[in-house]
């Protein structure tokens, strides 16, 4: 420095250039699932820059003959969300789900429990009303026959045909979605169906962006070895 300057305590400073790339993927190619039947979980990940907000969608597919998610059909499979209705006015129906990932139209429908008054096997569409909150209606379209859910308490399953996974900047946390796997009765081979992620928003795709999903077979059956039997007459 030029006299009388001096240097003080702290004359060096360090600037930390924080990366603002980021990358999504799956934490695995493969995962398996029992079939003993509920709603299971697989996870992703975001990683390198945390900075920013970021999302990908996740969808699923068939892969092996025999299996499938189609709606009016049997399911072996679906990705879901779950709420929990509590015994509320029925003009108050709106759903709350944090980070749902639906987006306003999706065709939804229900598995296992429905709520009073609902017909089974019947598709509803999704309006969204805030961030983590949305409701359903009988077509599409805001106010479309909405106020469908009855005020009565329980936890639902919504089958839904995609979903949207977003990490808020700073947020490098892993996220979930869940599937849901049908037990059945029938002994079988394994079967398996696929998990893809895609749209990417703000990241970049990982190494991982398909697995494959085996759903183990947990049923078995009993019979004769050996048919047929030869057995002495004496003794």
């Amino acid at each position: 420095p030029v006299s009388p300057v001096s240097f003080g305590a702290q004359s060096i400073s360090y600037i930390t250039i924080q990366d603002n790339e980021s990358q999504v993927d799956l934490t695995a190619s493969a995962f398996q699932l029992s079939e003993s039947g509920g709603v299971k979980t697989i996870s992703l990940r975001r990683t390198a820059g945390p900075v920013g907000v970021v999302s990908v969608d996740v969808t699923t597919a068939d892969f092996a003959p025999g299996v499938g998610s189609a709606i009016g059909g049997g399911v072996d499979y679906a990705l879901v969300v779950q709420f929990t209705e509590t015994a509320i006015s029925a003009s108050l129906d709106t759903i709350t789900v944090a980070n749902h990932g639906l987006t306003n139209g999706a065709q939804v429908r229900f598995i296992g429990t429905q709520p009073n008054g609902l017909a089974a096997d019947t598709d509803y569409f999704v309006r969204e009303v805030t961030a983590n909150t949305f409701k359903l209606g009988a077509s599409a379209g805001a106010g479309a026959a909405e106020n469908l859910l009855s005020p009565v308490a329980g936890t639902y399953t919504l089958r839904i045909p995609s979903q949207t996974v977003t990490w808020a900047s700073g947020d490098i946390l892993q996220k979930t979605v869940l599937l849901y796997i049908a037990d059945d009765t029938v002994v079988e081979p394994n079967e398996s169906f696929q998990v893809t992620l895609g749209n990417f928003v703000g990241a970049t795709a990982g190494s991982i962006t398909t697995a494959t999903v085996v759903i183990m077979d947990n049923d078995n059956d009993v019979d004769f070895v050996g048919l047929p039997y030869q057995v002495s007459e004496t003794n």
